[in-house]
């Protein structure tokens, strides 16, 4: 009797752990942690991989661990879906940020909406950017690969023990951070080339006619020719997207891994 209480505590502390680390990430991912999606859903979708994860892994400890212990260790847990969820988040704040840039060059930098996903101020061009990455992320079947990512963490970052800090893990998401511009800024080049040629024509032609009003024969001239180059460039979306989110995979993979040394 004593040693199936025990086993019971085991899985019980097992449980919350899985718990702490599914929630968080969940809740912090946009797709999944979307403020339009009811909490209790969000709650319970992750009871349900908590579920599943408890009786497919093996128990972290072969005892029950002290209460003090298991309330730092789900601290823990609570850390690495945070790393976890921010940093698959990435990609998207890439993608949102080039928008901007988009906009910013296009004139719709005053035309600003409120995004019901983030709950944040957003250009016209970023929010449908984002939402366009949306769905080219489930196409591909991210959503899956994230869970399967999620799962393969407690391999790589098992529960019970320390995780690792270390100096590679902090330059792998420090340089992760900061790909974020200069992802933005591959993305939204075309449209800055397309911008800065027009403006350079535009300054050519208020030489030539000092009386014609350059901004009010800019505008449209630029909106119309940005529109035409995002649309040109939804062509080749399928190929972009798709490698960012796979190197973004990999990358969350390597910082677990680095994170994963300290359990050792």
């Amino acid at each position: 009797m004593e040693g199936l209480l025990d086993l019971g505590a085991i899985n019980l502390q097992k449980f919350m752990m899985i718990f702490a680390r599914v929630s968080t990430m969940l809740f912090l991912f946009p797709i999944f942690g979307s403020n339009q999606i009811p909490a209790y859903y969000k709650a319970g979708l992750s009871g349900m991989l908590a579920l599943v994860l408890v009786l497919a892994l093996p128990p972290p400890l072969a005892e029950v661990m002290p209460w003090t212990t298991f309330v730092i260790q789900f601290f823990i847990q609570v850390g690495v879906g945070l790393i976890i969820g921010y940093t698959a988040f990435v990609v998207f704040m890439a993608i949102l940020l080039a928008g901007q840039i988009v906009d910013i060059e296009m004139g719709f930098a005053m035309a600003n909406v409120i995004d019901p996903v983030s709950n944040i101020q957003q250009s016209l061009i970023g929010q449908f950017q984002n939402l366009l990455a949306f769905l080219f992320f489930l196409a591909i079947d991210g959503h899956h690969r994230l869970i399967l990512l999620l799962t393969q963490s407690f391999d790589l970052v098992p529960m019970g023990r320390m995780i690792s800090l270390n100096e590679r893990f902090s330059a792998l998401l420090i340089d992760m951070f900061g790909n974020i511009f200069s992802l933005a800024l591959q993305l939204a080049f075309p449209v800055i080339a397309a911008m800065f040629l027009t403006d350079l024509i535009l300054g050519l032609l208020s030489r030539l006619v000092p009386h014609m009003n350059v901004f009010v024969v800019g505008f449209p001239i630029k909106l119309a020719l940005g529109m035409w180059v995002l649309i040109f460039l939804m062509g080749g979306l399928d190929y972009i997207y798709p490698d960012m989110f796979g190197r973004t995979f990999l990358e969350l993979k390597w910082l677990m891994r680095f994170m994963g040394r300290g359990a050792a």
